[in-house]
């Protein structure tokens, strides 16, 4: 398999990745009536990047802060890394730690095993046919002169 189909299989594969999980995404979104619903479904987009030079390819999904502090159980005055106990200015305000809503790692992390299989198996019998391909063209070429 030459490197310009390797991209285009690479390409492909990532796209019907980020066009799933951002579909994914806007239902847990919707399910879980987080905060600044329509916001956050407005900043989620996604975009895939080619590396031609090192033949590969990176899948970006992008939205607001407030999805990751969400997902996270960060925010609203909670300081990470900092006991709620010893928190002062959550203490003032009256916060606990809230729960993290999974709505993106769950998601998101959940269908890269269905990425990973889509890569070893279609990559694979994309290299069986990209072998056939060229046996076969072989012989074709190798019975045209023969005749």
């Amino acid at each position: 398999m030459n490197i310009e189909k390797r991209l285009v299989f690479i390409q492909s594969e990532l796209r019907w990745w980020t066009n799933y999980v951002t579909k994914e995404l806007r239902v847990s979104i919707q399910k879980e009536e987080l905060i600044d619903t329509r916001e956050l479904l407005r900043s989620l987009s996604k975009e895939v990047v080619m590396r031609t030079n090192l033949q590969s390819g990176v899948a970006k999904i992008i939205f607001n802060d407030v999805g990751r502090f969400a997902d996270q159980g960060a925010g609203r005055g909670y300081l990470k890394g900092i006991p709620l106990q010893n928190n002062r200015s959550a203490n003032k305000k009256g916060i606990t730690k809230r729960p993290p809503i999974k709505w993106y790692s769950k998601n998101a992390y959940g269908t890269l095993n269905r990425l990973m299989y889509n890569f070893a198996t279609k990559y694979s019998d994309a290299i069986i046919e990209g072998t056939k391909d060229v046996l076969e063209n072989k012989l074709k070429n190798q019975n045209q002169h023969v005749n």
